[in-house]
């Protein structure tokens, strides 16, 4: 996904903050490579875009596949690099043998079968509230130019057998934390308030996985909130 889907948090934050959105190696505007794009490289991008911003009190907003890449900044690195964490709407753990193991497997099998297919349905299933034909062609269309085994392999690297489970990362925590996600995200919401002390937790209940382009204000709020207390 582009980093401009955040567009409505883009407008309203860079009235108050420093605003930098990340198009992650081989999405979005950034280059494409055959190189590096599996969890601990982008991972590694991150922490090096931090360093090159000098920017000193950075919270870090992930969501979807930058979850485990934020997490695993956090497993390399610590949280040198970060005063808050913010994680938005994907699991820190799946177990092997569960029914969500099986359904990724089932996605990485359509998306090698029938990419355009597979992006159109994904990109149309990600919003509870309608959505501008032209703005669901134009997310679904910056999506198909990520190279299908580019594609493959991010998925891949991101929810394999052996890098499901973020827990330990979440162990190594001691900053701030907000995690917000559908109401889908029930059992995670737990399994973060399980590892982290004093974790902020938000469940938007009619949202889908675009939560904070479903319910811009409604996120933007709760995220203006958390960056109070960090001040």
């Amino acid at each position: 996904m582009p980093a401009d889907i955040w567009e409505p948090q883009l407008r309203y934050f860079v009235r108050s903050s420093r605003v930098v959105a990340l198009d992650p190696r081989s999405q979005g505007a950034s280059q494409r490579t055959s190189d590096g794009n599996y969890t601990d490289r982008r991972a590694q991008d991150i922490h090096e875009l931090i360093a090159h911003l000098k920017a000193p009190r950075v919270v870090l907003v992930g969501w979807s596949m930058g979850v485990p890449d934020a997490l695993q900044l956090v497993e390399q690195y610590g949280t040198q690099d970060i005063a808050g964490l913010v994680l938005v709407d994907n699991f820190v753990q799946i177990p092997q043998t569960s029914q969500l193991a099986a359904f990724m497997d089932t996605l990485l099998y359509h998306l090698l079968r029938d990419r355009p297919v597979f992006t159109a349905m994904f990109v149309r299933g990600m919003y509870r509230t309608p959505q501008d034909s032209a703005y669901l062609g134009r997310i679904t269309r910056t999506s198909l130019s990520t190279p299908t085994t580019t594609a493959f392999t991010l998925l891949a690297s991101t929810f394999a057998t052996g890098r499901r489970d973020w827990r330990p990362a979440l162990d190594k925590v001691d900053r701030p934390l907000l995690f917000v996600g559908s109401a889908l995200m029930r059992e995670t919401a737990d399994t973060i308030r399980a590892h982290v002390h004093d974790a902020q937790v938000e469940i938007f209940e009619n949202a889908g996985h675009a939560l904070f382009v479903d319910e811009p204000d409604h996120f933007n709020q709760v995220l203006e909130d958390f960056l109070r207390r960090l001040r």
